[in-house]
């Protein structure tokens, strides 16, 4: 797997989880009633959501350049993302 890659998603979902489940949103009650935070937290919303489009794009470039295969990009990406929830979830909690 793409360690490029890996890097990319765990900081793209980091991040994203922070904004759209950090401490402001959580009032909010998180991805569940994201209309909510959209509305009450706008910001914060679109800055997850830019940081996830990065994240892959930046992640598609490594493919297009040819540095690296989709398989590898793929799988890489998802750990990265595996990690980076889990780090959330059970290391750095809010």
């Amino acid at each position: 797997p793409s360690s490029h890659a890996q890097s990319l998603g765990f900081l793209g979902v980091y991040f994203a989880a922070i904004m759209l489940l950090g401490h402001s949103i959580e009032s909010a009650q998180g991805l569940g009633n994201l209309f909510v935070a959209l509305v009450t937290y706008p910001y914060q919303v679109i800055a997850g959501i830019v940081a996830m489009a990065l994240a892959v794009f930046m992640t598609w470039l490594r493919v297009h350049s040819g540095y690296h295969t989709v398989p590898q990009v793929v799988v890489g990406f998802s750990l990265g993302s595996i990690f980076a929830l889990a780090w959330r979830q059970w290391v750095v909690p809010f």
